[in-house]
């Protein structure tokens, strides 16, 4: 194996472990502690404008959380095919296809007012839960009414 592809190598590690350190250690914790108090915030504060941008928050969470894991996944694959270019091609594609459908489905999503102030207390959680066992037990799927 020659200097290059050792240091090139290094160079990915460190790239991943910089990723690692930023999505597990710092922000996926910010995050989660932040929607976690959410739950305790009296219902009569959430109006549907907080609810529409509450949302979204959520939701970018989840796509820039996803959007960390899959990059360390892609330098993961990238190394073990020996830094093949045409395998970095094709991961690639598949994240930015995956970043895009996110995207897509973020930009479509918003708080449906009262309904969406219940359902983000606890007992509307439980409520909610109980809705969607009953939904499955009669055979409705998952699948939400306006999409």
């Amino acid at each position: 194996m020659s200097g290059h592809m050792i240091a090139h190598q290094g160079q990915l590690v460190e790239e991943a472990s910089g990723l690692f350190a930023t999505n597990l250690r710092y922000f996926t914790p910010l995050a989660y502690t932040i929607q976690l108090c959410s739950y305790f915030i009296p219902p009569t504060i959430w109006t549907p404008r907080i609810c529409s941008t509450y949302v979204v928050f959520q939701g970018s969470v989840v796509v820039a959380c996803l959007g960390m894991v899959a990059i360390m996944m892609m330098i993961r694959v990238y190394a073990l095919y020996s830094m093949s270019k045409s395998v970095l091609l094709l991961i690639s594609a598949l994240f930015v296809f995956q970043f895009c459908i996110q995207g897509w489905l973020l930009s479509r999503s918003h708080g449906s007012g009262p309904a969406y102030i219940r359902a983000i207390s606890h007992r509307g959680l439980l409520d909610a839960l109980r809705r969607i066992i009953r939904r499955l037990a009669d055979g409705g799927g998952l699948a939400p009414a306006h999409l």
